[in-house]
């Protein structure tokens, strides 16, 4: 009589380990996992930073749009308005009424300091006010926001057929950029790829009367 007998094999047998050369390729490409997570971290923290700060850009051109149309609609013609500092074509100070005998108030933008103050009385010293600030009111000797300076504000009246100045429109010219703050290099914020700028073109009717 046959009889067959089998043996069992034990199932706590130890596994077969891993070779140097596996080692050295799971630990290769665990290093190119981890450097392209941080890549694409890096490069969605950058791409925040430039959403955010170009926001401001846009934000802060639009805020001294609407405060400069205000207080130009309040000016009025008969009791005049009148540019001084020229920067080309236009220039970098209106001084308006808006009444006839009224005080005179002054809007003036600083090539120096890249801001643009507003003076209810000129012949009052203090009382002014930064144009365009972005979140809390800084006194005007205070340097603006890093994130977006004001490059450019410029005024000029418009023209009537013939080259005659038309005060009842007022044109203005808005400029404000980053400075490349949005891409500097983090080692060294002298190198910069590019700057955002927005820029605002804009008539003002001030009051006939």
């Amino acid at each position: 009589m046959k009889i067959d007998c089998y043996k069992k094999r034990s199932s706590n047998a130890s596994p077969k380990g891993y070779t140097f050369a596996e080692t050295v390729v799971a630990i290769g490409m665990s290093g190119i996992i981890f450097v392209t997570i941080m890549v694409l971290f890096s490069a969605l923290i950058r791409e925040q930073r430039i959403g955010f700060i170009r926001q401001r850009v846009f934000e802060k051109a639009d805020r001294i749009q609407d405060e400069v149309t205000e207080l130009l609609q309040s000016a009025s013609k008969e009791a005049g308005v009148f540019f001084t500092d020229a920067n080309g074509a236009f220039y970098r100070t209106i001084i308006f009424r808006t009444a006839t005998g009224g005080v005179n108030q002054r809007l003036q933008y600083d090539p120096n300091k890249r801001s643009l103050t507003y003076a209810p009385d000129i012949t009052v010293s203090g009382g002014q006010r930064l144009i365009g600030v972005l979140g809390k009111p800084k006194n005007p000797s205070s340097p603006d926001d890093p994130t977006c300076s004001i490059l450019d504000v410029s005024f000029r009246a418009a023209m009537q057929t013939g080259g005659i100045p038309d005060s009842s429109v007022i044109l203005v010219n808005v400029t404000v950029s980053d400075q490349g703050y949005a891409t500097r290099h983090y080692k060294d914020p002298s190198k910069v790829k590019n700057h955002i700028i927005s820029t605002r073109s804009f008539a003002v009717n001030t009051r006939r009367n």
